[in-house]
């Protein structure tokens, strides 16, 4: 999305365009807007139940039967202050100082510092480019006997890479194998796969569900960043425990945004299937910049990041993203934020409007091709 911010020190002052953040260029469901607005007018926002607003667990729960394939009840539903905090609560619930904590490399980086200040000790688990970015299952397996807890991100951020059902099973039988593992299940990005279907390991887990607890958002399939509002799915006794711990943080998640979570499940079906209709024509405009400035990138299936190499350009990816913000106000964030390994790969946002993007990398090419004019006056 665009800011309003301006390029400092520029002859030309222009608007940055931000795609650095997972933040929809879409609007939420007008449904939501309009339950906030009747909301406010009824003077009904005040603090919400500890573990959410019946009616929302309970429609969360039915949706969570019925398109992910998991046998919730509404007490096994704990609606959080987005899905960050339940990530962190569920690690809390779970973890002790100095257990150790599976993460995805390349994976997202508050991963990390949750567990910098929860006191665990975070290991990186590859996710193989060679091979669709599936883990290595032998490296999985040897970390997994001393964890406590694995993170599976699917779809993946920054990766966009979408877990086939042969990982899914593969990742149940990892979990059969360590009685003591703990899965999080990171889905906040579901409703955008774009080529295939998405799969919640819970539906499939059986006697192995209680120890899953799976972490949903409004903010990617809704466009409700800045509404702070998610939910989990947990076993009933655990989803309990952390509708405590919720309470201890946070308190209740705010009543406006519980009012805009329900609406917006409520819209249907429409709304969502225009949402990848979107992000499949920002998609192509993005896959396509890439193919013309040869920079690799595989395809992002689910999500909406694409993660270019840059190489080409002669810089490496802190220097991209750094020359790209002050040559021509597009905001990227470099690899290295996601994999101390992605030197190359920046992380770029097509979540934005159509107009957003192709001015972005219209300005992008600009910039690049004026540093190759510059490098050849010099040669």
């Amino acid at each position: 999305m665009a800011t309003t911010g301006t390029m400092p020190g520029r002859a030309t002052a222009r608007r940055v365009i931000d795609l650095s953040l997972g933040d929809p260029g879409y609007d939420p469901p007008q449904e939501a807007k309009l339950a906030v607005a009747r909301g406010l007018a009824a003077g009904n926002e005040r603090y919400a139940p500890p573990g959410g607003m019946p009616r929302l667990r309970a429609a969360c729960a039915d949706k969570l039967r019925a398109r992910n394939g998991i046998d919730a009840r509404p007490d096994e539903v704990v609606i959080t202050t987005g899905a960050s905090l339940g990530l962190f609560c569920a690690l809390a619930a779970s973890c002790a100082p100095g257990d150790i904590l599976l993460v995805p490399d390349p994976g997202f980086p508050l991963y990390l510092l949750m567990a910098e200040t929860l006191r665990l000790r975070p290991r990186r688990y590859v996710l193989r480019e060679d091979a669709g970015f599936e883990p290595d299952w032998d490296d999985l397996a040897e970390a997994a006997s001393a964890a406590r807890v694995l993170i599976w991100n699917s779809p993946s951020n920054p990766l966009g890479a979408v877990a086939r059902q042969d990982w899914v099973d593969r990742l149940r039988e990892l979990l059969a194998r360590n009685p003591d593992l703990v899965l999080l299940s990171d889905e906040v990005y579901e409703d955008t796969c774009l080529d295939s279907g998405h799969i919640s390991p819970r539906a499939t887990a059986d006697r192995l569900g209680d120890r899953i607890v799976s972490l949903f958002s409004f903010s990617k399939s809704y466009a409700m960043t800045g509404w702070r509002v998610g939910y989990l799915h947990a076993c009933a006794d655990q989803a309990s425990r952390l509708a405590r711990i919720h309470w201890g943080v946070s308190m209740s998640t705010p009543s406006a945004s519980q009012r805009a979570a329900l609406a917006a499940l409520q819209a249907g079906d429409d709304y969502l299937a225009g949402v990848r209709d979107h992000l499949r024509l920002t998609r192509a405009l993005a896959l396509d910049w890439a193919r013309r400035r040869d920079f690799p990138a595989p395809l992002p299936e689910g999500g909406f990041f694409l993660w270019p190499d840059v190489s080409p350009a002669g810089l490496d990816a802190g220097q991209f993203c750094d020359d790209a913000s002050s040559e021509c106000g597009v905001l990227m964030a470099p690899g290295t934020d996601f994999s101390p390994a992605a030197a190359s790969r920046v992380r770029l946002s097509f979540a934005a409007s159509h107009d957003d993007l192709r001015e972005a990398l219209t300005r992008i090419d600009s910039w690049l091709e004026g540093r190759v004019g510059r490098d050849d006056g010099r040669g």
